[in-house]
């Protein structure tokens, strides 16, 4: 079997869930790390954090809170992506599977 081949068909489906899930967890962590961005960020760009930041001392309440909720929904929309992927991937494999739907745990 060529390498190519092996690691298309074998090796990768097996690590999919775990890149998936390292993907969510590190986008996730990266859109919250505030101090990183900080000492980071370039002349003139921006993120969401930092502008949550930066808004909090200056704007009205209305605004600060209307970007934490944006900054709230983005992250609950990248986890629901994630089960919804989980759960789409789950059904494949069950449908797929040589054992019966009613003898597989739940």
């Amino acid at each position: 079997m060529p390498f190519a081949k092996y690691l298309f068909c074998v090796v990768l489906p097996h690590l999919a869930p775990a890149g998936a899930a390292a993907f969510l967890l590190v986008a996730l962590l990266s859109t919250a790390d505030l101090t990183t961005v900080l000492l980071l960020h370039p002349p003139g760009a921006s993120s969401l954090p930092l502008s949550i930041f930066t808004v909090m001392a200056n704007a009205r309440e209305s605004l600060v809170a209307s970007l934490c909720i944006t900054y709230f929904g983005l992250a609950a929309a990248m986890l629901m992506a994630g089960s919804c992927l989980q759960s789409a991937r789950h059904s494949l494999r069950t449908r797929n599977s040589p054992v019966p739907k009613e003898d597989l745990p739940q």
